[in-house]
């Protein structure tokens, strides 16, 4: 008798557990997988600038698999199922360095850590401060970035926000890919007024 009873719950723990994997209705829903996009134009003929990007930091709170949107100015939330296809920091640094080779004309480009510094005659280094998005209302995009070359360096900050309208995963990684874009163009274009890398 006294054997009976730990088999007993044993049983009843097995049913729970079971119980825990299963939703209302079926299994548990499969996860969806999102990545970030460049531009597709270039905007100049191809020259041969020596382009270093990065290192790009982004902020702790973007470091994990999960989307991460805002419900307050203070609240975050993470989706369920919807991830990112690959860690969001190296997915920022490879969309930024193909949006800043094609808008400044190079293929000779190289992200941070870079193989040969030598070669590097413009240097792009951005700090997000933020890039999340709110149901219904946008994506925004925060950041500090500093450009040198030949011998001058610009600093400047970047805020941009991106139309998002409601809960679609999809549309939020798209406008995201857009906010990226435009932090790409107003670099370029500061960098090309100041004749940077010239």
């Amino acid at each position: 008798m006294v054997l009976a009873i730990p088999r007993q719950v044993a049983v009843v723990a097995a049913v729970l557990l079971c119980a825990g994997c299963v939703e209302l209705g079926g299994a548990t829903a499969p996860s969806r997988f999102y990545t970030l996009v460049p531009l597709a134009e270039a905007r100049q003929v191809p020259g041969d600038l020596g382009l270093g990007v990065g290192p790009i930091r982004s902020p702790a709170y973007l470091d994990r698999p999960q989307i991460v949107t805002r419900s307050g100015e203070n609240q975050l939330e993470l989706a369920s199922f919807d991830r990112w296809a690959e860690p969001l920091d190296e997915s920022v640094a490879r969309v930024m360095a193909s949006n800043l080779a094609r808008l400044l004309g190079t293929e000779r480009v190289q992200q941070h850590p870079w193989r040969d510094s030598r070669a590097v005659q413009l240097a792009v280094e951005i700090d997000l401060l933020r890039l999340d998005g709110r149901w219904g209302e946008s994506v925004t995009l925060e950041a500090f970035w500093t450009v040198r070359g030949e011998g001058a360096m610009l600093q400047r900050s970047s805020r941009i926000a991106e139309p998002l309208g409601g809960r679609d995963y999809a549309e939020l990684a798209a406008a995201m890919s857009r906010a990226l874009a435009t932090l790409a163009r107003e670099i370029a274009d500061a960098a090309s007024a100041a004749s940077l890398g010239s």
